[in-house]
């Protein structure tokens, strides 16, 4: 029989407009909010107690928790993080000794104040911001089948119609340009930052969407947080399916040591000027080779990556909200280092990101680059995260199949284009640009319409 004083504390709380976070297992019914689908839990948000029905309770949900979620793989890493959070007086809700997990509050300094990287930057370890609202819940037992979602049944179809190279996606990509690349690059190195909270990134933020114009893609300014830039998005409609859209996203904002300095200088030509140039130098290719597409393409440059996946966040909940039909999202983040003695490998995430997209887009990029092995990497998180969440087909490049980011300028002043491997940004653009344009469908190639 439940106790008097749980049926009172339900009761009171109700009353008083409480919520709590609920962690609940995989296969429990829980009623409430849903705020995200995790390695051991799915969480969400409850009015009542008893709403909390096969997971735990962890505590009262506030207007401005500013959760995360960190996952291990080794228990030591576990040990030293829950330390860092508890040295740095941050609130735990919950952590799990034998699942190594913590769930605390901190908001958008927790990285900074535990010395967590929440980018990929930490071995066997995912520090994933939760939500600030809910999200859909989706049945996540269609997304990895064909025959029950729609978007993944439509893409493998685009990329298996032809079995063989299409000549108009080879001179495509063959016409991807070092120089271009690093004139790009150039450019946005340049800013003395581009950390989000800075007035610097507003000029970037110009120098992209004028870009982007001048390659004649109808651009807009997506606008998330008073104190950051906006989102560029920039997009090349659909000849046949223009209802239809692959997103392709790189955040362009960058960090030193501070993630919310102002004044630190943080070049960011590796994080992520690699990845926005990729994305600039596709659609110059488009524009130069006028190349038409069946289905629409929107070309994503995000702000706010740095402190929590803020714009990406934002916007993929838009356009989820508006029904947009987003067929996936493919994202560039960091393209350009080459791990020392080891051959150039493009990685691939291998968290929060659809496996069969991906194993379909590592036999695409076989079919075009034979030379260039791809694998997975093991490290966490980027803007590919949210669109994720929402229930879209994710893929997440990356410049090695590494388990953590291992280039040593990494969040630092010295991120410059001179410790990039212009080689290896190019074939990782070109592996990302074949697989683009495999499943947005040229028009006049072999698997689209004559």
């Amino acid at each position: 029989m439940r106790s008097l004083a749980l049926i009172l504390s339900t009761v009171v709380g109700a009353a008083q407009g409480r919520e709590y976070w609920c962690l609940a297992s995989r296969d429990g019914v829980t009623k409430g909010e849903y705020f995200g689908t995790y390695r051991d839990y799915d969480m969400y948000k409850v009015s009542h107690k008893k709403s909390c029905v096969s997971g735990k309770l962890v505590g009262e949900a506030e207007k401005k928790d500013g959760l995360w979620i960190m996952e291990f793989d080794a228990h030591h890493s576990y040990e030293s993080a829950l330390s860092s959070v508890k040295n740095a007086k941050i609130p735990i809700l919950f952590n799990d000794d034998r699942l190594k997990n913590i769930l605390a509050r901190g908001g958008l300094d927790l990285p900074d104040k535990t010395n967590l990287d929440a980018c990929g930057g930490e071995v066997g370890a995912s520090i994933i911001p939760v939500p600030v609202s809910k999200i859909r819940k989706y049945p996540t037992e269609h997304y990895e089948v064909a025959s029950k979602n729609p978007a993944l049944s439509l893409l493998l179809k685009n990329a298996n119609t032809s079995r063989k190279a299409e000549p108009l996606i080879t001179k495509a990509i063959e016409s991807v340009s070092i120089e271009s690349l690093e004139s790009t690059i150039t450019k946005l190195q340049e800013y003395h930052t581009r950390n989000s909270y800075s007035t610097e990134i507003h000029q970037a933020t110009d120098t992209i969407e004028k870009l982007y114009k001048s390659y004649g893609f109808t651009t807009s300014i997506f606008d998330f947080n008073v104190d950051m830039p906006g989102n560029v998005i920039a997009v090349k409609e659909g000849t046949l399916h223009p209802e239809k859209a692959l997103v392709l996203g790189a955040h362009y904002d960058s960090r030193s040591t501070d993630s919310s300095s102002k004044t630190q200088r943080a070049p960011g030509a590796d994080d992520n000027a690699s990845g926005t140039s990729a994305l600039l130098e596709i659609a110059k290719v488009i524009h130069e080779q006028d190349i038409t597409l069946e289905y629409t393409l929107v070309l994503c440059a995000f702000a706010g990556e740095e402190q929590g996946l803020l714009g990406s966040r934002a916007v993929a909940a838009d356009w989820n909200k508006e029904g947009r039909e987003i067929l996936a999202m493919f994202n560039a983040d960091m393209l350009g280092y080459q791990i020392p003695t080891e051959p150039i490998t493009l990685g691939f995430k291998d968290k929060y990101i659809s496996h069969s997209l991906t194993e379909s887009v590592r036999s695409v990029i076989k079919e075009y680059l034979p030379l260039l092995p791809t694998d997975y990497s093991a490290s966490c998180c980027s803007d590919y995260l949210p669109f994720h969440e929402e229930g879209y087909l994710a893929v997440g490049f990356f410049e090695n199949a590494v388990a953590a980011s291992s280039y040593p300028h990494y969040h630092k002043s010295t991120d410059l284009l001179e410790y990039i491997n212009t080689d290896q940004l190019k074939v990782e653009v070109q592996a990302l640009f074949a697989s683009a344009l495999t499943y947005a469908v040229p028009v006049g190639s072999g698997n689209g319409k004559k």
